[in-house]
Protein backbone atom coordinates (compact mmCIF):
# COMPACT_ATOMS: atom_id res chain seq x y z
CA UNK A 1 0.00 0.00 0.00
CA UNK A 2 1.36 3.13 -1.05
CA UNK A 3 -0.06 6.63 -0.26
CA UNK A 4 1.04 10.16 -1.67
CA UNK A 5 -0.55 13.21 0.08
CA UNK A 6 -0.67 16.67 -1.70
CA UNK A 7 -1.76 19.28 0.90
CA UNK A 8 -3.06 22.50 0.28
CA UNK A 9 -0.16 25.45 1.12
CA UNK A 10 2.24 22.29 1.82
CA UNK A 11 3.82 19.56 -0.81
CA UNK A 12 4.51 16.68 1.02
CA UNK A 13 6.18 13.63 -1.22
CA UNK A 14 6.46 11.36 1.44
CA UNK A 15 5.00 7.50 0.49
CA UNK A 16 4.17 5.05 2.98
CA UNK A 17 4.51 1.67 2.79
CA UNK A 18 2.87 -1.54 4.81
CA UNK A 19 5.07 -4.07 5.71
CA UNK A 20 2.98 -7.36 7.75
CA UNK A 21 6.34 -8.32 9.24
CA UNK A 22 9.52 -6.98 10.65
CA UNK A 23 11.34 -9.24 7.70
CA UNK A 24 9.57 -7.40 5.15
CA UNK A 25 11.01 -4.41 6.19
CA UNK A 26 13.19 -3.19 3.29
CA UNK A 27 17.22 -2.66 4.04
CA UNK A 28 17.06 1.22 4.31
CA UNK A 29 14.50 1.26 6.99
CA UNK A 30 17.13 -1.59 8.90
CA UNK A 31 20.17 0.67 8.10
CA UNK A 32 18.31 4.02 9.59
CA UNK A 33 17.74 1.78 13.26
CA UNK A 34 21.49 0.60 13.16
CA UNK A 35 22.66 4.29 12.37
CA UNK A 36 20.90 5.56 15.05
CA UNK A 37 20.66 2.40 18.01
CA UNK A 38 20.42 4.84 20.60
CA UNK A 39 17.09 6.46 19.44
CA UNK A 40 15.75 3.31 17.58
CA UNK A 41 16.56 0.85 20.06
CA UNK A 42 13.12 -0.09 21.49
CA UNK A 43 11.62 -0.51 17.80
CA UNK A 44 14.70 -1.40 16.19
CA UNK A 45 14.67 -4.52 19.19
CA UNK A 46 10.86 -5.26 18.54
CA UNK A 47 11.85 -5.85 14.74
CA UNK A 48 15.12 -7.83 15.21
CA UNK A 49 13.12 -10.32 18.06
CA UNK A 50 10.63 -10.52 15.29
CA UNK A 51 12.94 -11.59 12.60
CA UNK A 52 14.52 -13.90 15.17
CA UNK A 53 11.27 -15.70 16.10
CA UNK A 54 10.25 -16.32 12.47
CA UNK A 55 13.76 -17.80 11.16
CA UNK A 56 12.71 -20.13 14.81
CA UNK A 57 9.45 -21.33 13.21
CA UNK A 58 7.14 -19.72 15.89
CA UNK A 59 4.64 -17.27 13.49
CA UNK A 60 3.44 -14.19 14.52
CA UNK A 61 0.47 -12.68 13.85
CA UNK A 62 -0.77 -9.17 13.40
CA UNK A 63 2.18 -7.52 12.70
CA UNK A 64 2.28 -3.96 10.96
CA UNK A 65 4.92 -2.03 10.00
CA UNK A 66 4.81 0.92 8.19
CA UNK A 67 7.28 2.80 6.68
CA UNK A 68 7.09 6.86 5.43
CA UNK A 69 9.57 7.94 3.18
CA UNK A 70 10.76 10.92 1.29
CA UNK A 71 12.94 9.80 -1.45
CA UNK A 72 15.29 7.63 -0.09
CA UNK A 73 15.28 8.77 3.04
CA UNK A 74 13.30 7.16 6.00
CA UNK A 75 11.66 9.84 7.92
CA UNK A 76 9.30 7.92 10.43
CA UNK A 77 9.05 3.99 10.97
CA UNK A 78 5.72 3.02 12.54
CA UNK A 79 5.28 -0.14 14.43
CA UNK A 80 1.98 -1.68 15.59
CA UNK A 81 3.37 -5.31 16.67
CA UNK A 82 2.47 -8.14 19.33
CA UNK A 83 4.55 -10.11 20.85
CA UNK A 84 3.86 -13.75 22.95
CA UNK A 85 2.22 -11.77 26.15
CA UNK A 86 0.25 -9.70 23.81
CA UNK A 87 -0.12 -6.44 22.10
CA UNK A 88 2.72 -3.55 22.09
CA UNK A 89 1.65 -0.41 22.08
CA UNK A 90 2.16 2.12 18.63
CA UNK A 91 6.11 3.05 18.45
CA UNK A 92 6.97 5.34 16.03
CA UNK A 93 10.84 6.40 15.26
CA UNK A 94 11.73 8.99 13.09
CA UNK A 95 16.00 9.14 11.97
CA UNK A 96 15.38 12.81 12.39
CA UNK A 97 16.94 14.34 15.36
CA UNK A 98 14.23 15.87 17.43
CA UNK A 99 15.39 19.31 18.06
CA UNK A 100 15.46 19.44 14.14
CA UNK A 101 11.67 18.39 13.83
CA UNK A 102 8.95 21.06 13.05
CA UNK A 103 5.43 20.82 12.68
CA UNK A 104 5.45 21.58 8.89
CA UNK A 105 7.51 18.47 8.50
CA UNK A 106 6.06 16.67 10.61
CA UNK A 107 1.96 16.89 10.19
CA UNK A 108 1.53 15.89 6.79
CA UNK A 109 4.18 12.32 7.25
CA UNK A 110 1.90 11.45 10.71
CA UNK A 111 -1.56 12.08 8.77
CA UNK A 112 -0.21 9.25 6.43
CA UNK A 113 1.08 6.82 8.51
CA UNK A 114 -2.19 7.70 10.88
CA UNK A 115 -4.43 7.00 7.86
CA UNK A 116 -2.12 3.96 6.78
CA UNK A 117 -2.75 2.92 10.43
CA UNK A 118 -6.28 3.13 10.18
CA UNK A 119 -6.65 1.37 7.35
CA UNK A 120 -4.65 -1.53 8.50
CA UNK A 121 -5.79 -2.35 11.61
CA UNK A 122 -8.72 -1.85 14.15
CA UNK A 123 -9.32 1.17 15.42
CA UNK A 124 -9.25 -0.55 19.10
CA UNK A 125 -5.97 -1.66 18.31
CA UNK A 126 -4.73 1.61 18.86
CA UNK A 127 -4.38 2.12 22.79
CA UNK A 128 -1.00 4.22 23.33
CA UNK A 129 1.42 5.48 21.40
CA UNK A 130 5.39 5.93 22.04
CA UNK A 131 7.44 8.63 20.34
CA UNK A 132 9.55 11.79 21.00
CA UNK A 133 6.42 14.66 22.50
CA UNK A 134 6.00 16.37 19.32
CA UNK A 135 5.34 13.54 17.34
CA UNK A 136 3.13 11.31 19.98
CA UNK A 137 1.22 14.67 20.21
CA UNK A 138 0.56 15.51 16.44
CA UNK A 139 -0.14 11.36 16.64
CA UNK A 140 -2.68 11.64 19.24
CA UNK A 141 -4.71 14.89 17.73
CA UNK A 142 -5.02 13.38 14.07
CA UNK A 143 -5.56 9.88 14.76
CA UNK A 144 -8.59 11.95 17.71
CA UNK A 145 -9.86 13.63 13.97
CA UNK A 146 -9.82 10.70 12.30
CA UNK A 147 -11.43 8.13 14.53
CA UNK A 148 -13.61 10.66 17.31
CA UNK A 149 -11.21 8.73 19.48
CA UNK A 150 -10.35 11.21 22.47
CA UNK A 151 -6.53 10.69 24.19
CA UNK A 152 -5.08 11.64 27.54
CA UNK A 153 -4.10 15.59 27.57
CA UNK A 154 -1.53 14.88 29.48
CA UNK A 155 0.86 12.19 29.06
CA UNK A 156 -0.21 9.27 31.49
CA UNK A 157 3.05 6.64 32.07
CA UNK A 158 2.53 3.70 34.10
Amino acid sequence: LRSTSKMPALLCSSTVTVYRSASSLPQNVWDAFKADPRNSNIIFAHAFREVVLRRAGQSLDDQVWISCTTGNTVDFVLSCARHIMGAYPIFIYSVHPSSTLDSPFVKPRIQLLAETLRESVNVERVYSVFAVDMVSSIFAETWTRMTRIGFYKRPYYA
